[in-house]
């Protein structure tokens, strides 16, 4: 994995919003950032993002399995399930939110372990629709 930082800064009343998804996918999968789109460019809703996210990697032979977790559940038991369910060294997108909304880091194990914003707060909570989200990176 070659950890890449976001490009974009998220400013959405400027109309720009931070590419942080496409930051954690293309170091998941070892590309430059520039040969990952911006997913959510537009700020478009999540079912648009969702369709240029599969339409991406299926180009590629993968898909994304996501699961969901309770927004009641803390941080680090999520973050300890997830690592007792996949091998050992996997890396896996948090969707999440910082203090400056919807956002999404790199894990592996129990651990965050790359947050490509342009600052690091480490303050997160559940995603905008009140759930911890995983996703993890398959082969179709």
């Amino acid at each position: 994995m070659t950890p890449n930082k976001c490009t974009v800064k998220h400013q959405p009343k400027n109309g720009y919003y931070g590419d942080c998804l496409r930051a954690c996918v293309s170091s998941i999968l070892d590309l430059p950032p520039e040969k990952v789109p911006h997913f959510v460019q537009d700020g478009c809703d999540a079912e648009t993002c969702q369709k240029r996210i599969d339409s991406f990697l299926s180009e590629r032979g993968l898909g994304m399995l996501y699961v969901y977790y309770s927004s009641e559940e803390p941080l680090q038991s999520v973050l300890n399930h997830v690592a007792n369910a996949l091998t050992d060294g996997v890396c896996y997108i948090l969707h999440c939110q910082n203090p400056d909304g919807n956002h999404a880091v790199i894990c592996r194990g129990s651990e965050v372990i790359f947050d490509p914003a342009w600052y690091v707060v480490r303050e997160y909570s559940p995603s905008d629709i009140g759930a911890w989200v995983v996703a993890v990176i398959t082969i179709k």
